[in-house]
């Protein structure tokens, strides 16, 4: 699967988010850890696209969280640079993502 395939399947399955198991998500937040872990190798189209889903993940942060939370394991957490593993986060406001950064640095927002 090239690069942009695996990028427009993570963005298929936050499009049908509400029509899939919540295994199924945990399987977005998977294949996007794995899009992350060749970031380097992006093109620039791969990397807009990219930036695309994860702006819909974003904005759809508190829904994608309801439909994980009661399968997902948060204790787990991952650094806050993979973001979309710490959703719980994002959806209470504990976590602000900017995605204009280059290396997609997180601030804390203090509580």
């Amino acid at each position: 699967m090239s690069y942009m395939e695996k990028i427009h399947s993570y963005g298929e399955d936050l499009a049908s988010m509400e029509e899939v198991s919540p295994f199924e998500l945990i399987g977005a937040l998977v294949k996007r850890d794995e899009i992350e872990a060749v970031r380097g190798s992006l093109s620039k189209e791969e990397l807009e696209q990219l930036e695309k889903y994860d702006r819909d993940l974003l904005s759809h942060a508190q829904q994608f969280y309801e439909l994980i939370k009661e399968v997902y394991q948060f204790q787990n957490r991952k650094p806050l640079k993979y973001w979309w593993s710490n959703i719980d986060l994002v959806a209470t406001g504990k976590l602000s993502v900017d995605l204009a950064t280059t290396n997609q640095e997180v601030q804390k927002h203090m509580a």
